[in-house]
């Protein structure tokens, strides 16, 4: 039997059928043509919708109608400690194979912080109560923006700080932090930007 081999220009050739690049092989759905590459990078908020406009033939809002409605779309960091948008089916995956890991790293240095702060001098129960307190909030009002649980849940207000006696000292809120970690442990999931759909501050 022939044994047939495939060459460079084929094999791009494939590549570029199967990931939906061909003007006879579009994506009908934002899902489908995130389907056709595993996930989508999102690290940059527009890089999601260039990525699906060059598959699909969909507009920014059907992009959002599955990111933000039909949830068949999942913003989470995933691979890298990196943002990207994941078909529905593949959010335990991609949550058991990368972020469960990465979060349990994340909260080990955001309870180092909290400590170094000054805001407890038990920083691993101060994170369970304030993330708790947190995600109760999100669940009240439905979704929200770190300002708007600040009213609800005071402490998140409290200050992180940076490079503390450097010319790089800053701060920034507790809350800021807590948000994302709470996401990355899977109990909450970004929804729609402040904005536009080229924003990268979510709900």
């Amino acid at each position: 039997m022939r044994v047939h081999r495939i060459d460079v220009a084929e094999r791009r050739a494939r590549l570029v059928d199967r990931h939906r690049l061909s003007p006879d092989n579009r994506a009908g759905s934002a899902l489908a043509a995130a389907r056709s590459v595993v996930v989508l990078h999102s690290t940059d908020p527009v890089t999601v919708y260039l990525s699906i406009h060059a598959r699909a033939d969909v507009q920014p809002a059907d992009i959002e109608h599955e990111l933000y409605e039909e949830r068949t779309l999942v913003r989470m960091l995933g691979m890298r400690r990196t943002l990207f948008v994941v078909p529905r089916e593949l959010v335990p995956v991609v949550h058991a194979a990368c972020t469960r890991s990465i979060a349990a790293r994340e909260r080990g240095r955001l309870e180092k912080m909290i400590g170094e702060s000054g805001i407890s001098t038990r920083p691993k129960s101060w994170l369970t109560r304030a993330s708790t307190a947190a995600l109760r909030a999100v669940e009240a009002r439905g979704e929200a923006f770190t300002s708007d649980l600040t009213k609800n849940v005071p402490v998140l207000a409290k200050r992180l700080r940076f490079g503390a006696g450097s010319r790089f000292e800053a701060t920034q809120s507790v809350g800021s932090r807590v948000l994302p970690q709470i996401a990355m442990e899977g109990r909450v999931v970004r929804g729609r930007p402040r904005g536009t759909w080229i924003s990268g501050q979510y709900r």
